[in-house]
């Protein structure tokens, strides 16, 4: 960023608007990561310290998760989206934000992960609990990297189309166990991954 700026202040004019476009455009985006990796560290450090604050009111699961989709369809041209949740499907006691957090950190991943086919974000009642499952149809995760998907600065690949903090799911997994509840794996084999979350509907 800083060498894209000081570039465009001390050389403006020698720059046609397309490459002036293309230095802003990478200056926006590396300024959008910086602020991602602030507020994940911030998070880091609440989670750690048990400091984490939960702002809860009634939430409608439902619509958090419509929400997150309908906002990630344009990144995902490659992939159909879908909610599918029971009619009846029940509210809760939750922090909002913090769960639209998690779902859009799984649909994020699942795009990011995945081959092109379905991805799915379905709810099911499961007496004392709601469970949610983010599922696509990619290649699986390896068996060997399972037991550290959790962990902090965990990244699985490289490049532009997987690029991240690796704080992701250590967040999220902090933030649901925070409503009393566990993010876990379901399953992962070479059909695709399935994540999951259970949130309790009596408040701890």
């Amino acid at each position: 960023m800083k060498g894209f700026t000081s570039t465009l202040l001390s050389k403006w004019d020698r720059f046609n608007d397309e490459q002036k476009k293309v230095m802003l455009q990478t200056i926006n985006y590396d300024a959008d990561r910086v602020t991602r990796l602030l507020g994940d560290l911030l998070d880091v450090s609440r989670l750690e310290a048990g400091r984490l604050e939960l702002k809860r009111q009634e939430v409608d699961v439902v619509v958090l998760a419509t929400d997150a989709v309908m906002r990630l369809r344009l990144d995902a041209e490659q992939h159909t989206l879908e909610v599918a949740f029971p009619d009846d499907f029940p509210k809760l006691t939750a922090d909002p934000n913090r769960i639209e957090q998690v779902l859009m950190n799984l649909v994020e991943n699942a795009i990011k992960y995945s081959k092109p086919g379905r991805i799915m974000v379905s709810g099911i009642d499961d007496g004392g609990s709601l469970k949610v499952r983010v599922i696509d149809e990619g290649e699986g995760i390896p068996a060997d990297h399972l037991p550290h998907i959790f962990t902090k600065f965990y990244r699985r690949g490289s490049g532009e189309r997987r690029s991240g903090t690796g704080l992701g799911l250590y967040i999220c997994k902090g933030i649901i166990e925070a409503h009393g509840g566990e993010l876990m794996v379901e399953r992962s084999d070479s059909t695709g991954t399935v994540f999951a979350f259970t949130l309790p509907k009596d408040v701890p």
